[in-house]
């Protein structure tokens, strides 16, 4: 009957009826079921939950972490905290702050191991409106710091990112500090505008007897008329690294132990925008037989500057040594004409203002480079246009050289560095391990016009990793990358070069060669 047009008589119809209160009936009672068991499952659903929640708290209580002694957790906060972005900043969203809010046994944790706050970064804002309020906001947080940190020498950063000039009276509330927490700076880094740096600059006048490492960098990206005054430092028997970037320096007039340093950077981090001048580094470096590092920025020098022919300086002890030039002249021939470095094991060479062209100046490195052969592990010659010609007679007595890069100009196409550093010549025999070119050569980076020939560049390659013909007892080539350079002249064709080299190599990448083939800039960068 169902789902037709049946039409009941009145005796079917009262049959429905019975049939449809029985079906009610029986509804109703499975409802009632249904009710129950509902509610009996929100019951043990709840209890599940509940269940669920005291077996995580027990879980916790037996966690490996509440039994690690606190000085591993100490040592974890000492890694979470001096990372590698940075020094701590006064942040509630960042360490130490930031774990204090963790939990009390945290909290208790970093109060008591004073070398979680030796170190802080206070950041001055580009613009403020109130300079005394922030000052004395930043030397609440100095003082909290020097406080939990005890008698432990500290770290310190100052820095800006374009301050305007912060007033001298907002300034003097944190010079206070300073001279407070003079007896117990370790490292001291002040990168700001040259007028605000003249403001705090009285810290040198107290005695620095916990001071190893000081900065002072101009963070104007142009160059400025006025300049901080000459560093006097009164006392820093401790002082090993001093690094100095002002637009405009004279070192004659500082007052620095330079016998004592062992690192050493002058103008190294100039700005880009920047005109350095400065005077003739020969006096200062004649001071400096100590020195195991120095990165010199070679800029603009006074016509009247005249070093002694003849003169020699000795730096006995010298293993890297870093040359930036922003301006070409006849004074960096006489500069590194009179150094004497015997350890040398570090040579970059940069070009500070990427300018490409045939100076003089970027080829007066070389007699250093040919004076340092035989010590020399790895050098860097960057953005420097000279004939790779003068490379290959600067590399003949490099035996121990094991890290080489050369950009050169984009137009350049390494006719002789090539197969100069190729151990083996195709279908030839191997060269005896004495006549080869940097027989330890591990890392080759170099920066070539697309019109080399693939094959010399996979032939080179092959012949110093490990494969059949490498030279043996030859210490294989570990990386080698290559920037393909482009100018506007016909067609680009540096991707097809980069996937016919990537084939040619694939047995050497195979075997461990780290290769990374790049575009690189018509400009070098």
């Amino acid at each position: 009957m169902f789902q037709t047009n049946f039409v009941p008589s009145l005796m079917h119809a009262e049959q429905i009826h019975e049939l449809r209160n029985a079906h009610y009936n029986e509804l109703a009672g499975i409802n009632l079921e249904v009710e129950r068991a509902r509610a009996l499952l929100s019951k043990l659903e709840y209890k599940q939950n509940e269940l669920r929640v005291v077996i995580g708290e027990l879980e916790a209580l037996l966690s490996p972490i509440r039994r690690m002694p606190t000085e591993i957790i100490a040592k974890v906060f000492e890694h979470c905290i001096h990372s590698d972005e940075g020094q701590p900043r006064a942040n509630a969203v960042e360490a130490p702050l930031l774990l204090a809010q963790v939990c009390s046994a945290w909290r208790e944790l970093l109060f008591s191991h004073p070398c979680l706050w030796t170190s802080l970064e206070i950041i001055f804002p580009a613009k403020s409106s109130e300079w005394t309020k922030f000052i004395q906001n930043k030397t609440m947080i100095l003082r909290l710091w020097l406080l939990r940190s005890k008698s432990l020498p500290i770290s310190l950063t100052l820095a800006d990112f374009g301050a305007p000039c912060i007033p001298w009276t907002s300034l003097m509330l944190l010079d206070q500090d300073l001279l407070t927490a003079a007896s117990r700076l370790e490292t001291l880094a002040i990168s700001l505008r040259s007028s605000t740096m003249s403001s705090i600059l009285t810290f040198a006048q107290c005695h620095l007897p916990a001071l190893r490492h000081l900065e002072l960098h101009d963070s104007t990206f142009f160059t400025e008329r006025q300049h901080p005054a000459p560093l006097i430092l009164h006392s820093a028997p401790l002082l090993r690294s001093f690094s100095v970037s002002w637009c405009s320096l004279d070192l004659q007039e500082f007052q620095v132990p330079w016998g004592q340093l062992t690192e050493l950077s002058v103008l190294y981090d100039a700005g880009y925008q920047w005109e350095p001048r400065h005077s003739d580094y020969v006096d200062i470096l004649a001071q400096c037989r100590s020195l195991v590092s120095c990165s010199l920025g070679i800029g603009w020098v006074d016509d009247a500057v005249r070093s002694e022919d003849n003169r020699s300086v000795a730096l006995p002890h010298l293993e890297t040594l870093r040359l930036r030039f922003y301006k070409y002249s006849s004074y960096h021939q006489r500069l590194l004409n009179t150094l004497e470095a015997p350890e040398l094991r570090e040579l970059d060479v940069q070009n500070g203002k990427r300018v490409m062209g045939p100076y003089r100046g970027q080829r007066e490195c070389f007699p250093l480079i040919v004076r340092s052969a035989h010590t020399l592990e790895k050098l860097v010659l960057d953005s420097i246009d000279a004939p790779d010609s003068d490379v290959v007679e600067c590399l003949e007595h490099a035996s121990n050289l094991r890290s080489l890069r050369f950009l050169c100009s984009p137009m350049r196409i390494l006719r002789d560095l090539i197969p100069a550093l190729t151990t083996s010549p195709p279908g030839g025999c191997a060269a005896p391990m004495s006549q080869a070119t940097c027989p330890r050569m591990e890392n080759l980076h170099f920066r070539c016009s697309s019109g080399v020939a693939v094959s010399a560049i996979a032939d080179m390659v092959r012949s110093r990793c490990g494969g059949t013909t490498a030279v043996r007892g030859t210490p294989c080539l570990k990386k080698f990358r290559l920037d393909y350079a482009h100018v506007d002249h016909g067609p680009d064709i540096r991707d097809q070069k980069i996937a016919a080299l990537s084939s040619l190599l694939k047995d050497c990448v195979e075997q461990g060669l780290e290769l990374t083939l790049t575009k690189s800039h018509a400009s070098g960068k």
